[in-house]
């Protein structure tokens, strides 16, 4: 972690994937889109899984981290669609956004193994 100083006040930061995160400690982080999905997903599918997620005391930070992660992935995917293509039409847009997201959701939410994240890669566990 970095700490950075702002008004006498210090904020430490967490590098998830290639952007830094503000660290609270005295707050929970919200849950994101991808975060809220893998909840959702494993309440419906895996509920044991489920409730193993909901007694770790970490997992709404595992599961901010998963959806900083998936967040990057999503825009670096993005991106690199449309340094390929210069002209596309908004529904096109649309439409590789959603393929995008989807592809993401299937290899990093939609599963049922875990992804573990070791302060540099996310890995899928064994």
């Amino acid at each position: 972690m970095i700490n950075k100083d702002n008004t006498n006040n210090k904020i430490q930061f967490e590098k998830i994937g290639d952007i830094y995160y503000p660290v609270f400690n005295d707050m929970q982080p919200s849950l994101g889109f991808y975060a809220k999905k893998r909840k959702e997903y494993l309440k419906k599918y895996y509920p044991h899984q489920y409730v193993q997620l909901l007694k770790d005391k970490q997992y709404k930070k595992r599961l901010f981290i998963l959806n900083c992660y998936c967040e990057q992935l999503y825009q670096k995917r993005k991106e690199k669609i449309l340094k390929r293509y210069t002209t596309i039409s908004k529904t096109q847009l649309k439409n590789i956004s959603t393929e995008i997201q989807m592809n993401t959701l299937n290899e990093y939410v939609y599963q049922t193994k875990e992804v573990i994240f070791d302060g540099k890669d996310f890995k899928i566990s064994e």
